[in-house]
Order: structure tokens, then sequence, then C-alpha cells
């Protein structure tokens, strides 16, 4: 028991734990509590999305974890999975049970939620009911088993009677909710039942996306167990089956993003195959990752640069389909690469994948380079401005935390004076994001900072 207890992987909470593979029974890394443990707090905070180098970051709690409030305001429980999953099959309880005690607040949060059958959400409280949020805006999966029980209730003697609130942040608006400035931009899927694909292909053109994409170059084992990415490319019957039914579903474009194969089905004539049989059933734009899947001994990240590149196959099938719009993906890290490739071949663009993420500038060069167009962002202050903005956007209206977005900003000034001074700011205090790039806004100002052509 403790006022406050953190659990993180940030290295700068109070404790400190150090990930490793197998944190739970599905072969996960990440935090685990089991049936007999129990967590008891003001305020707990347990938060996963800091960790580096784990594929797949999993918050995993199966005992009980209580806030009770020392004050008047109700506990307070926090569990942040990031891009993980926060599993749980235990009890998170931040009711207030003493007379006059209000509920607390209970936030989940992560990529995945899942609420297990017996697992239980409280904030009833004897002076008012709590707040229960349930994912985020970058929530993409929220399960309730039918077993799991929510309970934000008041006392029924209570008065004045307060009622609590719930808010499950895991419908369509959550997952496909968009800017009007991404436009134009496609809604990737990954599935392989042709009635969902279809059903889900027309809601995003309900959303307003632009082009539908099939997944079909994930290789992780989570992906395979789900039939989908990487392990359709042996299955193109099915797939072109799925494109069928997209396209009758919804007039948007349907894309494809495969690789050149996978495991021992990695001929030309394989590759020829799918685009063959998708291309028939009305796909007509094909990202192909230059290389290879391997499903078995490889991991994700290693899928990314063990196989090797082979950009010759796909200028070869450019040439076999010239009708089709054909991008080349992967191993790319310079604008002189892709326009090398867009030169010397008859391929119709590329996409670059991981490099943007540590360079956001590399997004800045690409309307005058490959369009002959001005650049959407005339300085670096702009870009930042724009950041702001989005940031203070999500955290008001759908509560997303600070901190998840801030892990992602040091690309914004990747290779410039004071680089490292910010992302150390970030690193150490990333809940304080949006005040830092106010901050940041405030110096560039006074410095009358020029424009960035």
């Amino acid at each position: 028991s403790a006022h406050s207890f953190f659990l993180d992987f940030t290295g700068d909470g109070l404790i400190h734990f150090e990930a490793q593979p197998g944190g739970w029974a599905g072969g996960d890394a990440g935090i685990t509590q089991t049936e007999a443990g129990s967590i008891a707090a003001e305020t707990v905070m347990i938060s996963a999305h800091h960790a580096e180098g784990v594929l797949d970051q999993v918050i995993n709690l199966d005992g009980v974890v209580s806030a009770r409030s020392m004050a008047s305001g109700g506990g307070r429980i926090t569990l942040d999975a990031g891009a993980g999953s926060a599993r749980i099959g235990g009890a998170l309880d931040a009711g207030g049970d003493v007379a006059g005690e209000p509920g607390g607040s209970l936030r989940l949060s992560g990529a995945g939620i899942l609420l297990r059958d017996g697992s239980t959400l409280r904030t009833s409280g004897a002076g008012g009911a709590g707040t229960i949020r349930i994912g985020d805006a970058d929530s993409r999966q929220v399960f309730l088993d039918p077993g799991a029980a929510i309970e934000n209730t008041q006392a029924p003697s209570a008065a004045p009677a307060v009622p609590g609130t719930v808010v499950l942040r895991g419908d369509a608006a959550g997952r496909l909710e968009h800017s009007p400035r991404e436009h134009p931009v496609a809604l990737q899927l990954g599935g392989s039942d042709p009635v969902d694909m279809a059903r889900c292909a027309k809601m995003g053109r309900q959303w307003g996306y632009s082009e539908i994409n099939i997944n079909v170059g994930c290789p992780s084992s989570r992906a395979g167990s789900g039939n989908f990415g990487a392990c359709l490319f042996a299955q193109p019957k099915l797939l072109a089956e799925c494109v069928a039914a997209m396209t009758e579903a919804a007039p948007v474009p349907v894309s494809i993003k495969t690789r050149l194969g996978i495991d021992e089905l990695d001929s030309y004539e394989d590759l020829l195959r799918l685009v063959e049989l998708t291309g028939q059933a009305g796909c007509r734009i094909f990202i192909i990752h230059a290389r290879k899947a391997l499903s078995r001994g490889l991991s994700p990240a290693q899928n990314r640069s063990v196989p090797p590149l082979d950009y010759e196959r796909v200028s070869r099938l450019k040439g076999d389909f010239p009708h089709l719009t054909i991008v080349l993906n992967g191993g790319l890290t310079s604008h002189q690469q892709g326009l090398s490739v867009l030169e010397e071949t008859d391929i119709d663009g590329v996409m670059f994948g991981r490099a943007p993420c540590a360079d956001w500038w590399l997004l800045q060069q690409v309307d005058p380079l490959y369009f002959g167009e001005p650049p959407p962002m005339q300085s670096r202050s702009e870009a930042v401005a724009a950041v702001l903005e989005y940031l203070t956007d999500q955290c008001i209206r759908y509560g997303t935390s600070a901190a998840r977005i801030a892990r992602h900003l040091p690309g914004l000034w990747c290779a410039v004076p004071g680089a490292r001074a910010m992302r150390r700011r970030l690193s150490e205090n990333p809940e304080r994001c949006p005040e830092i790039l106010r901050d940041w806004l405030q110096s560039q100002s006074a410095l009358q900072e020029p424009t960035l052509q």
C-alpha cells in the first residue's frame, strides 16, 4: 500500500521493470499480475508504452488493483498499454465505499483492450458514481467478454444523485475518424472473410476514405493465427474473393499491400498468379514490399531487414501488367533512392515506411520533388503548431494521453540544432508535451525562424 504506486518501463518511476520475453502465457513481453496478486494505493498508474524493442507489449492483470481516496476526490487507476494490449481478468476497483465518498476514476488505454469473463471494473461510490473510460482515439480493438462486469452506480440512499460516466472508445468513430487534412487517405484492412471485408470496406467509404487497402504483408504469428497478412499470399483465390466483394460493396479503389512471397511460395510465378487473380477481381493498385516474408524463425522486425530485397522483380511485374499501378516499398531511406527507382524503371510510385518516422522532413520534401508542388509547411514552427493543435484536440475530445503522442515527436527535430535537447525534454517529461511545444514555439518566434523551402 502507498499514497501513489507506479509501475513503468521508463526508468524514471519509483519501480523499474526490464521487459523480458515470455511475460505472460501467450508469449508476449509485458507486465503480469497473477490471480493472487494485489495492488492498493490512492493512485495506481501502470504504463507499458515506453518499452523499447518490445514487439507485443502486454499488461496482463488477473489479480486485484484497488484505489481508495485519502481525500474526497475518489481513487484513480490508469492502465496504459500504449501500442500493446491491456488484458484484464481480475478486478480494478476505484469505488468509494465510505459514507459520502464518491467513486473514483478508471482509465484503460492501449491498441487492444480485453475484459475477460469474470473481470470487474468498479467506480461506484456511496457519495456518487465515478468515471470509467475504456479505450481512446488510438485504440483499435476493444472486447468485453459476456461475463465482464462494469459497475458505476451510486448508493440508493445517497442524495443528491451524482450520475456516473462510462465512455467506451472502441467504436467506429474511434477507429476511423480522421482529419480532412489527411486526404487523400487510405484505410488498411486485415482479414480474409469476403463478407466481413465488404462490410468494412463499405464502412470505410462512409467515413470518407479514398482507398481501401488489404494487408497481405504482415508476417507476425498473430496475423497468421487470424488468417490475415502475409499468410494470404498462399491463398490467392480467397484474396480475389475478398477483392470482388469489396469492390462491389464500396465504389472506391481497392489496393493490396503484399510481399514478393512467403516461405516456399516465393517464385515469380507465385507472385504473378496472385496479381493476375486479384487484378481480374478488381484490384488495380499493388504496393509491393520487395522482399519475401518468412512466417517461421524471424520476428516481424527481422522480416523487415533479413530477407533480401529484389527491386528487379517488382520492375518485371510492372512490365507484365502495364495497366496496373505498381508501387515499390522496402529499404527506401532517402529521396535520392526513391527518385532513382522511378527514373530507372517503369514503376509507378514508391512508398516510404519507417524512414519518415525518424525524420518527418522527408515528407516535407515529397510534394516539391515528386509532384512539382510547394511543400505543405513553410517552416518547422508551422509544423509544430499543427502538431500542437492536433495534440490538444485529441487530449480534450478523447482523453488521449499526451505522453503517447510525445514519443513520436522527436522526428520533428531530426539532424537540426537543439534536436538532442528536445528529445531529452520529451522523453523525460512526456506528459508535459503541450507545454514543451508551446515553449519551443515561443523561443522560435523570438528568433524569427526563417522559412524552410
